[in-house]
This record gives structure tokens, sequence and C-alpha cells, in this order.
């Protein structure tokens, strides 16, 4: 059966909320080796499990760092992450 096509999504940016959140991620990176080695993870696609075996670490460990960076950027979810993630990349 023939996939549907992909629906094209309109995002609303508030621009001092980006670079308040890109400032915060940036910070972060500098700051925890460990953060920046799990969001480079999930940024490539990695799943908790994955990271946490990857890592040497429990995946509960993995699940405490992603809520924690999640909160420090008041995000909610991967999507939203790897969202800003490529907006930054543009810059």
């Amino acid at each position: 059966m023939p996939r549907p096509p992909a629906r094209q999504v309109s995002i609303q940016i508030d621009r001092d909320k980006f670079v308040w959140r890109s400032t915060r991620l940036l910070s972060l990176l500098e700051r925890s080796d460990r953060k920046r080695d799990i969001l480079q993870l999930l940024a490539s696609g990695s799943r908790e499990a994955d990271i946490a075996t990857a890592l040497g670490i429990a995946k509960t460990t993995v699940h405490s760092h992603v809520l924690s960076i999640y909160g420090a950027l008041e995000i909610d979810d991967r999507l939203h992450l790897g969202i800003l993630i490529g907006l930054m990349s543009e810059e």
C-alpha cells in the first residue's frame, strides 16, 4: 500500500524565545560533557535505551538527563528539541 504524502506543518517561532533557548542550550553544552553526549545521540535519533548502552549508564540516568535538558529549555519533547537544534544549525 502506498505511503500517504507527508503533511506540511507551519510553525510560528517566537524569536525572543528561540534566542533564549539557543543560549540555554549552548550553556548546557559547555557545562556538562554528559549532557552534550546525550544531546548528540538524541539529535542523531537514538532512543534512550540505545544511549544508555552507548554511554555505559543506566536508562533511568539517561531519562533523568533528558528531563533535565527539557526542563532547562522549557520544552516538552524530542520534537521541540529537534526543531530547536535544526533551527540553530541554520543560523
